[in-house]
């Protein structure tokens, strides 16, 4: 009978500390190991993600870059080159190379010249025609990226680019106009991830 009484003694005080629960000093260490566990977990995870991610990032710049590169290469060496019979190059006849100073968008209004030359008489993307109209070309925000290659303005969000176009005639990046026989072509692209891609090429007078 003792021992029955006994056992049901241990029963009912087993019983009363699982209806008790965790005492505050369990609660805390639990909450600390928890915290632990996701510090851990994060820092585990977080570069994984983020080295994930990069791979999307240089695709898209790669792919911007080069696109836009062969869009560049495509044009007329020069303004002054004939696109048409006898297609005649700058530098041939009384045909003058454009000066390096005058690169850059062609006023659409020959009235017009620097620094008159603003705005909607400046020519655009569709009426470029040459590679030199794209030097110094800048896209610092989504909204120039959405301009000027007409898409939705978060398709490029972060990007930013500038393109240099210089005389090149002896080919070593550095820049010589003594001939002006080629013209070196760059493309800086920064990322949304703030890596920078580079592009380069070279377009020669025919």
């Amino acid at each position: 009978m003792a021992a029955s009484n006994h056992f049901r003694r241990s029963f009912f005080t087993a019983k009363l500390k699982l209806a008790q629960g965790f005492t505050l000093v369990e609660l805390i260490i639990g909450m600390v190991v928890l915290a632990i566990t996701m510090t851990i977990i994060t820092n585990l995870l977080a570069p994984q993600a983020r080295q994930s991610a990069d791979p999307l990032v240089q695709i898209r710049a790669t792919a911007l870059g080069q696109a836009l590169m062969n869009e560049i290469l495509a044009k007329s060496f020069d303004q002054q080159s004939q696109r048409g019979a006898p297609w005649l190059r700058c530098g041939e006849n009384s045909l003058v190379c454009t000066a390096q100073a005058s690169f850059g968008k062609d006023c659409l209004d020959d009235s017009k010249t620097a620094p008159a030359c603003t705005g909607s008489s400046l020519e655009t993307r569709s009426t470029f025609n040459d590679v030199d109209d794209y030097h110094n070309l800048a896209l610092n925000s989504d909204a120039d990226f959405a301009a000027f290659f007409d898409l939705p303005a978060d398709y490029y969000r972060g990007f930013s680019l500038i393109i240099t176009v210089q005389y090149d005639d002896n080919y070593d990046g550095t820049g010589q106009q003594t001939s002006k026989t080629a013209k070196f072509i760059t493309i800086k692209i920064t990322a949304s991830n703030n890596e920078e891609y580079g592009f380069s090429a070279y377009r020669g007078n025919y």
